[in-house]
């Protein structure tokens, strides 16, 4: 059975996946979130190392998902152990993009105004195409945990300013599924990315922006569980 672990980037954290999780259950597939900062420092080779150990934790192949900020790293995870495949959500691919200076800005925000911006109609509200799915709860819920504490900005901070990015290895199944309305993410990356991946299927999530795992959870769960039984198949069978 294959093991689906999801990875937000900051300032996200695990209730991001609360509903993707539950749907691939439907799909009979076993899903894990981790969570990145509970290392001591934050840097990115110490979560890339954190992730890594907790992929090789599972004795099932594992197919491991990234989305925002996470996608730099589970793509050096990848170069560091092996997977059954990979997701690429909505985030940067080959570098810093209009996502990376977002966050970077919001880790400038004070404490104290950080999460009202993120609540109010001018923060994730834009970043979704039903603002009420970004109500008051929803928000402190999915960044609440990085942001409310200011050791945890602390490693936020270190892992911004240490991210790095790393090629696919050659050979491994890569699904990049994105909102075909993101507001943030560039994809003119996508010719590296052809290049680099020799198996390489692109989808997208109708009408979803940034943060689609959160509105329209469902359509990327069956997404990925439909590339897995159709692309690991295949790849198992060459």
């Amino acid at each position: 059975m294959l093991t689906v672990i999801l990875v937000s980037g900051p300032p996200f954290d695990t209730p991001l996946w609360e509903h993707v999780e539950n749907r691939l259950k439907h799909h009979n597939m076993t899903a894990a979130s981790w969570p990145m900062f509970e290392g001591p420092s934050g840097e990115f080779s110490d979560e890339t190392q954190r992730l890594v150990q907790f992929v090789e934790s599972f004795n099932d192949p594992v197919i491991l998902v990234g989305h925002g900020l996470a996608n730099p790293l589970v793509m050096a995870a990848a170069n560091a152990t092996k997977l059954a495949g990979l997701v690429l959500s909505n985030g940067p691919l080959s570098g810093p993009d209009r996502l990376t200076r977002a966050v970077q800005l919001l880790d400038r925000t004070p404490h104290a105004l950080a999460l009202p911006f993120l609540r109010s109609s001018f923060g994730l509200r834009r970043m979704v195409v039903n603002p009420y799915v970004m109500d008051h709860d929803t928000t402190v819920a999915v960044c609440g945990p990085i942001l409310a504490k200011p050791a945890r900005r602390a490693q936020m901070r270190n892992f911004l300013q240490t991210m790095t990015w790393s090629p696919l290895p050659t050979g491994l199944s890569v699904l990049l599924c994105q909102g075909d309305s993101d507001l943030l993410s560039c994809q003119n990356n996508l010719s590296l990315l052809n290049k680099e991946c020799t198996n390489l299927t692109i989808d997208s999530v109708p009408g979803g922006r940034p943060l689609h795992p959160l509105e329209r959870p469902w359509e990327l769960a069956d997404r990925l569980a439909l590339w897995s039984q159709n692309s690991l198949t295949a790849t198992q069978m060459s």
